[in-house]
């Protein structure tokens, strides 16, 4: 980074050359078109409004981002301070200046949240190993298909072709039940997905290790091939629905502080491929040292299973397997969202009415956990429930329940006693993130007024309403200044629509 000091005093004038000074010998160094005079101007007294003389220097500090990497068309700039003296000229930064341009999003760490360091170091090594597990799979198919007897073999013999074009065969049909599988998955996933993004991020990428896993096995059984195939086929591509919505989606559009999905995406991508090729070569070695391992050769000369080999073989390969969902798991627990879901939301409410005060993303986000069980945090206030279920909590009363939520955009009931008591929240078509925030907010008042008992039911429930509407301000205030985003994540829940008929 360039660095200089202006100074502009004021009494002297410069001359036309980049801040030189008129003196007796610059008409000489210029050229006889130029002519300077000196300033005749006097510094003026301070005006009588002025309690103090104005000062006769003025400083100003610039800094410049060089430009550390050029190509033809791209530049790859830097904000590091960097010592001039070591750049030169031209402003050229070191190694590692070029190194965090290549592959960190521009104006690092500032363009992004501060979840995305620790998110990154272990989603880098969830990624490596699935690298190396992708290689190992790819060779078992390999392996398995070559070796593979299975009826698209016989078919294409009788038709008098080759066994080559019975493999390839065999390859082609493995693929067709994954279309299935992504149709499925992206039809019915995606509200989910957004919903709770760090439980199916690990969920999707536990399957695809599971489909992984039957490839890695077609070798010891390559009849099975075409089955097996087509069901780790079908296993891997819902999976990647998943996987690819919830990290190039929800994930890199959290941690696009200014906007800038697309470049961090870029960065990302540039990671992987580093990765990948780092991976390429330890999955080669494991595959042929392990595939010496499970196979040995009997008195006949044929191959055969060895039990000891084939043991070290699934070490070795569960060794990866979990320490990749390892990594996945820690990577998804750094991830600290401040959008509010129905998860979110009601752990916040539930904070707020306990103590006064909104929890930070960060106490939400360790509360909320990635494997931690969500049915019993959800059935206390339970977003998206039907009208039938709300109609059979409320009873002889759902009358006075509708009208007494008229103005609402939404309608609630408590249910049950004991241990499966709750709140069921019915959603209108057009409730509003604040609508949705009040209902969670009267939730957690009215269920921990019915735990404290001492009142009559209905007698509770018009009053929570009441300190819901009273308090629904402070609560906003209070969950923005704890650096909460008010919108919130719709999942798939059902909606009503009420009219009055008069």
């Amino acid at each position: 980074m360039r660095m200089a000091v202006y100074h502009h005093p004021a009494r002297r004038t410069w001359g036309r050359r980049g801040g030189e000074r008129a003196g007796p010998d610059m008409a000489a160094q210029v050229g006889p078109r130029l002519r300077y005079r000196p300033c005749r101007c006097r510094a003026q007294a301070p005006r009588e409004e002025d309690p103090q003389p104005r000062p006769r220097h003025t400083s100003w500090r610039v800094e410049e981002s060089a430009a550390v990497w050029k190509s033809k068309t791209r530049v790859w700039t830097s904000f590091d301070s960097v010592n001039d003296r070591d750049q030169g000229e031209g402003g050229e930064g070191g190694i590692g200046t070029l190194l965090r341009s290549l592959f960190l999003p521009s104006g690092y760490p500032d363009a992004v949240r501060q979840d995305f360091q620790g998110w990154l170091a272990w989603h880098l090594a969830s990624l490596f190993n699935r690298d190396v597990l992708q290689v190992l799979s790819s060779q078992a198919l390999l392996v398995a298909v070559s070796r593979s007897s299975a009826t698209a073999s016989s078919v294409v013999d009788s038709l008098g072709l080759t066994v080559e074009v019975a493999a390839a065969t065999q390859w082609v049909l493995k693929d067709a039940p994954g279309s299935l599988a992504t149709l499925a998955v992206g039809s019915r996933g995606g509200q989910n997905f957004d919903e709770d993004p760090k439980r199916w991020w690990v969920v999707t990428s536990a399957v695809e290790d599971a489909a992984r896993l039957v490839e890695v096995l077609l070798p010891l059984h390559p009849g099975w091939f075409l089955p097996g195939a087509a069901l780790a086929n079908v296993l891997r591509s819902g999976a990647l629905v998943g996987r690819q919505s919830l990290v190039n989606g929800t994930i890199l559009r959290h941690f696009a502080l200014r906007e800038n999905l697309g470049d961090i995406r870029a960065k990302l991508e540039a990671q992987g491929r580093i990765l990948a090729i780092a991976a390429l070569p330890v999955g080669i070695g494991l595959f042929r040292w392990t595939q010496g391992l499970a196979t040995v050769s009997d008195a006949s000369g044929n191959e055969a299973v060895s039990p000891a080999g084939l043991a070290h073989a699934s070490a070795v390969y569960g060794t990866l397997f979990l320490s990749k969902n390892y990594f996945c798991y820690r990577a998804a627990k750094a991830l600290r969202f401040d959008n509010l879901n129905a998860n979110r939301l009601v752990l916040a409410a539930r904070s707020y009415v306990k103590t006064g005060e909104a929890p930070t993303p960060s106490e939400v986000a360790d509360l909320e956990g990635v494997y931690a069980p969500r049915g019993r945090q959800l059935d206390r206030v339970r977003f998206g429930a039907s009208f039938e279920g709300l109609r059979e909590a409320a009873g002889s009363a759902l009358d006075e329940l509708i009208e007494a939520h008229e103005g609402e955009g939404y309608l609630l009931a408590a249910r049950g006693r004991g241990r499966e008591a709750g709140v069921l929240v019915c959603v209108k078509g057009g409730c509003s993130d604040e609508d949705v925030a009040k209902a969670a907010l009267q939730g957690e008042i009215l269920a921990a007024r019915r735990e404290g008992g001492g009142e009559g039911e209905a007698l509770i429930e018009s009053r929570c309403l009441e300190e819901a509407t009273s308090a629904l301000g402070d609560f906003l205030a209070r969950l923005e200044a704890a650096g909460w985003s008010l919108r919130v994540v719709r999942g798939a829940w059902n909606t009503v629509e009420v009219t009055k008929l008069l």
